[in-house]
């Protein structure tokens, strides 16, 4: 919805590109944060935040990512 917020959390390839890896579930996917920011600015988006995580002890050695965005518009 217009002013609405979208939350995106990911694994972050290190500015590497795109990649994908095996995964429990389904193929994942490591994402360079900024293309992904500018893909969903594309889209009609504004960065609200970024966080970047490295791994802790006995993860699995994959950066996390987490993007907020707010789309175009008032509610």
């Amino acid at each position: 919805a217009p002013g609405g917020h979208l939350m995106l959390a990911f694994f972050e390839s290190r500015d590497e590109p795109v990649s994908t890896f095996d995964h429990a579930v389904t193929t994942a996917y490591h994402w360079p944060i900024d293309d992904l920011a500018g893909r969903v600015r594309d889209a009609g988006f504004t960065e609200v935040g970024r966080v970047l995580r490295e791994p802790c002890d006995g993860e699995r050695p994959l950066r996390r990512a987490t993007l907020l965005m707010r789309a175009a518009g008032t509610r």
